[in-house]
């Protein structure tokens, strides 16, 4: 998602995954095991438009 002044920072939303565990584990492990997510952000040139 676009955001911050001038709506110019991409925010992304991380979480681990692991592939060869499958969906369920995966879901399980988000929702009930060590927090992993991070929230990256990274400068764009041109801006958000309109509504996210």
């Amino acid at each position: 998602m676009l955001g911050g002044p001038g709506r110019r920072t991409l925010f992304i939303c991380t979480a681990e995954w692991h592939p060869a565990d499958g969906a369920p584990a995966n879901l399980e492990r988000l929702a009930r095991g060590p927090r992993t997510g991070q929230i990256l952000t990274l400068p764009v040139e041109v801006p958000g438009a309109g509504r996210p």
